[in-house]
């Protein structure tokens, strides 16, 4: 039996091979586009993947315009426990004006003692031929800069309110029972962005917890402060 790990596992391998077999990768407008670029996007940055990161845990060859979309799925042939499930995943290769190649992954080990992706396996199923017509975006307002909060390694207070929380697909699962969903919080703290790799809430939701700053990193052009081990205070 084959099944989608999750219901957007589906929708976005439906809409990426649809768009891969009938308009050459590229997406069909700029609504369309500008729609999933943020959430394919996203989940790539959030993620942190990187060019180099793509190449060794997947050989997989991108730019440093390119992101990857992966999608989980697997294969049930019998009843009788985790070894009888096998993960299957494929990776869509983006850039801004849709799909550029779509790869599927292999893997070693078993769901019962956990598996990971075997690079030497991974195999291309389709790429873009050709050149495609640029879809004309529109130019995006920069948000105000943000700056740093905090020292790394600092526990300190967090007050602020959450702006955003994206919920992504995780691109490993170490065994059948891990969840394949993976959540990252957005806070605004006096106009600064702060992250956590968890859920702290819902959007507009008041946060008000102590905090360990992991690190400070660039995301899209803004200063971002990651925090850890958050308690409610």
């Amino acid at each position: 039996m084959f099944q989608f790990s999750t219901m957007s596992d589906a929708e976005v391998f439906r809409t990426l091979s649809y768009l891969a077999k009938s308009n050459n990768g590229q997406f069909k407008s700029v609504k369309q586009a500008q729609f999933l670029t943020k959430q394919y996007k996203r989940s790539f940055t959030e993620v942190q993947h990187t060019v180099d990161s793509v190449k060794k845990n997947f050989n997989i060859d991108i730019t440093d315009t390119q992101y990857i979309v992966s999608v989980d799925a697997y294969m049930q042939w019998a009843d009788y426990g985790v070894r009888g499930n096998r993960p299957i995943m494929w990776v869509f290769v983006m850039d801004d004006q849709g799909v550029v190649a779509q790869y599927k992954l292999g893997f070693v080990g078993d769901m019962r003692k956990g598996c990971s992706v075997d690079p030497e396996k991974t195999t291309k199923l389709w790429e873009r031929v050709g050149e495609v017509t640029p879809l004309v975006m529109p130019v995006v307002e920069q948000a105000p800069e943000s700056n740093f909060v905090g020292v790394p390694g600092e526990r300190i207070e967090i007050v602020g309110t959450i702006k955003a929380v994206f919920e992504f697909n995780k691109t490993r699962r170490f065994s059948y029972y891990d969840s394949s969903i993976g959540y990252v919080t957005k806070v605004d703290v006096n106009g600064n962005d702060v992250v956590y790799f968890g859920k702290l809430g819902e959007k507009g939701d008041h946060v008000a917890v102590k905090a360990t700053i992991k690190d400070h990193s660039i995301r899209d052009g803004r200063k971002q402060t990651i925090i850890s081990r958050p308690r409610a205070i």
